[in-house]
């Protein structure tokens, strides 16, 4: 049941109005739509955006991760942009207020399912989007925090996006901790010694490009990390001529 019901929305469309985007570090852009007050999701989840009313040249949807919480007045994604640009991402930066998108969704099965656990997130590049999320839903809706909450977050260059909100989380969370690296093995460091302090009594969600999470993934499964306390998230795209997120994503919910 639980595939179904996190499954059968993207056969439902939603219209967004774009409302403005932000500029959150290195090449990192973040667009925020309105908010329809039917809409709702679980934090981490994803959708299927398209312009309804453009032709695009080339692949006409992308696949992004919510940003944001349910209960926030807008919706948010983020994404790498730089030069050269896809048709879509060309689109989406030439958005004005009132303009919009349309996305099918949300779904997926990448959400915290049982918070009274320790959660580890392991995050490289711009798969923190989907984490953003989780922390902005704990932010706001603090009615069970789960007993600690341990982000890896693996930075690019001298780029840190997102760090003043993920400090402004780490003084209002209780249990809420940060460990930014920059190096691959520092990740993977940071992320075995998550796995050698929380053991099987933790749930552990990995998120970035397809490789450093496979890789990562093994490192848990070889660490004594139990499958079915792994939830991975990866993205396609990285090293593509966009330079990022290439939109196509899997998530496996028995990684």
């Amino acid at each position: 049941m639980g595939i179904i019901r996190d499954t059968l929305p993207i056969f439902r469309t939603t219209r967004l109005e774009f409302v403005k985007r932000v500029r959150e570090g290195g090449d990192v852009t973040s667009f925020c739509f309105r908010r329809p007050e039917e809409l709702t999701w679980k934090a981490g989840q994803h959708g299927l955006f398209t312009f309804p009313e453009r032709r695009i040249r080339g692949r006409s949807y992308r696949v992004f991760s919510i940003a944001s919480s349910p209960l926030d007045e807008t919706l948010r994604i983020a994404t790498r942009i730089r030069e050269p640009m896809s048709a879509f991402k060309r689109h989406l930066v030439e958005l004005r207020a009132g303009e919009g998108l349309s996305m099918r969704g949300p779904i997926g099965p990448f959400y915290i399912h049982d918070p009274s656990r320790p959660v580890v997130l392991v995050a490289t590049g711009i798969g923190i989007t989907p984490f953003l999320g989780m922390v902005a839903d704990l932010r706001t809706n603090r009615r069970v925090l789960p007993e600690s909450v341990d982000l890896v977050y693996g930075v690019w260059g001298d780029a840190f996006p997102f760090r003043s909100e993920l400090e402004e989380a780490v003084e209002e969370l209780p249990g809420f901790a940060v460990f930014p690296r920059v190096a691959a093995e520092e990740v993977r460091g940071c992320a075995r010694e998550m796995a050698s302090l929380r053991k099987n009594d933790g749930h552990y969600f990995l998120s970035g490009e397809l490789r450093a999470v496979r890789s990562l993934r093994r490192m848990w499964r070889e660490n004594g990390i139990a499958r079915s306390n792994i939830l991975s998230d990866w993205f396609l795209g990285y090293g593509s001529s966009e330079g990022g997120r290439g939109g196509d994503r899997e998530t496996d919910r028995a990684a």
